[in-house]
């Protein structure tokens, strides 16, 4: 069972939030956008690489002798520290995402859960309350495939005819389309 989100976000906190997002892109003018042939091309110096480019660096600091005479010192300093400090920064933007998309995906699961169970009550009262069968059908759209997908004759239930003819339903609440309740429907 997926973990359980209690929290809530208000407009003005979402619109606060983008708003320091804004600023921290901001305080990075030098960012860029690569092609996917620049990605393939580059070398990645990634998080295997990290402790050895510290290493180079230690080892070049103490004695300058390791340095080939074409690299400049002071630059290849100032980048080894940009590189660093930018490394620090992904590494919160990653668990920052992370944890984003992890609490999304608990909080879509609570509210599809939810979304469920309106669509089942009100799959339920089809026929039973004036007026249902249109929202019914406009719910059910959802659960139409592009393809292979017809309305029963009382334009009540969704059937999908599968290529050897045999007639399957979609609704997610398993339901036979005909009003009744099946097993699976309650």
């Amino acid at each position: 069972m997926i973990k359980q989100v209690n929290g809530s976000m208000s407009d003005q906190e979402r619109d606060s939030i983008k708003q320091h997002l804004e600023q921290a892109l901001q305080l990075m003018p030098f960012l860029i956008d690569l092609d996917s042939e620049d990605r393939q091309r580059g070398i990645k110096l990634g998080e295997r690489s990290h402790s050895f480019a510290q290493k180079v660096m230690n080892h070049v600091m103490e004695d300058s002798r390791l340095l080939p005479g074409f690299i400049n010192s002071n630059k290849l300093e100032s980048d080894y520290q940009f590189w660093s400090n930018l490394y620090l920064v992904n590494m919160k933007l990653k668990q920052l995402n992370e944890s984003v998309d992890d609490t999304l995906m608990a909080m879509g699961s609570q509210l599809f859960d939810d979304l469920l169970d309106v669509y089942h009550h009100v799959k339920l009262a089809k026929g039973r309350i004036p007026g249902i069968d249109t929202l019914h059908k406009d719910l059910q759209q959802r659960w139409l495939k592009k393809r292979g997908i017809s309305i029963d004759e009382e334009g009540l239930g969704i059937t999908d005819n599968d290529v050897d003819g045999n007639v399957s339903n979609n609704d997610p609440m398993g339901g036979s389309g005909d009003g009744q309740e099946s097993p699976t429907d309650s």
